[in-house]
């Protein structure tokens, strides 16, 4: 058996509204199609993220997070967590409502201050569906179960998209490209790159528009020119910190 080390529970989080379980939160969901698909086993901590950022309102339909902020230190998978979030998104939960959200409507936008950093998770995911894998090794990694799922893919430069048979995709943007048409799902990664706030007021209002919109910043620890990671990271922590004050009143 693999000995695990560090810490699957991370500090600093939001507890949960009731008991995580396949009813409650989309995470289990995840994790089934990253193992039964992907063939991807995550870690402990991984898992333990998507189960409760994935948290359903009493609905049983409605994210309760709008935005989640992860930090976590280097070499430590959040690169394979963004790949799995996006194909997850962009091959199952593009189709759940499409009362609500059409698939041809549902954008999911990954960005970092660096491009080549946004693409190493759309990459991943290119590498799994693309339906005319150029070398022996990715074809043994493709997907055919998602190659079937995938009507096209477009690496040029700039121009970098994915886009299913349902007509939703999968495209990813510089941080100083990333203003542009509504999103229903964002990945900004290495958020603490982010030294102003150009990028984050272009990208924060864009998963508003869209019912169930999801934001996810991920990065690793910041340091005094991080401003948006500060700022978020206060907030989140003033969130959590309200949160237990009325749970503990019983408000």
């Amino acid at each position: 058996m693999a000995k695990h080390h560090g810490r699957t529970e991370p500090r600093i989080w939001t507890r949960p509204l009731r008991e995580l379980t396949p009813d409650t939160s989309l995470g289990y969901e995840v994790i089934d199609f990253a193992e039964q698909i992907l063939r991807v086993h995550l870690y402990p901590w991984q898992r333990w993220l998507l189960i409760h950022a994935l948290e359903l309102l009493d609905d049983g339909v409605t994210y309760r997070f709008r935005r989640i902020i992860v930090l976590v230190a280097r070499q430590n998978g959040k690169t394979m967590l963004a790949s799995v979030l996006a194909a997850w998104w962009l091959f199952v939960d593009s189709v759940r409502h499409p009362d609500r959200v059409p698939p041809l409507k549902f954008k999911i936008v990954g960005t970092a201050q660096n491009l080549d950093i946004a693409r190493e998770p759309w990459t991943a995911v290119k590498t799994w569906c693309e339906n005319d894998p150029k070398t022996e090794e990715e074809q043994e990694v493709a997907i055919p179960t998602l190659q079937r799922a995938t009507a096209k893919v477009s690496d040029t430069n700039g121009k970098e998209y994915i886009k299913a048979r349902s007509l939703a995709h999968y495209e990813i943007r510089a941080a100083k490209n990333a203003r542009g048409k509504p999103a229903a799902r964002v990945i900004l990664d290495e958020l603490r790159e982010q030294t102003t706030w150009d990028a984050w007021k272009a990208l924060s209002p864009t998963t508003l528009s869209f019912w169930n919109g999801q934001l996810w910043g991920i990065s690793n620890a910041g340091d005094a020119r991080s401003v948006v990671l500060a700022d978020q990271r206060a907030a989140a922590i003033e969130f959590i910190q309200d949160w237990r004050r009325k749970v503990e009143s019983g408000s």
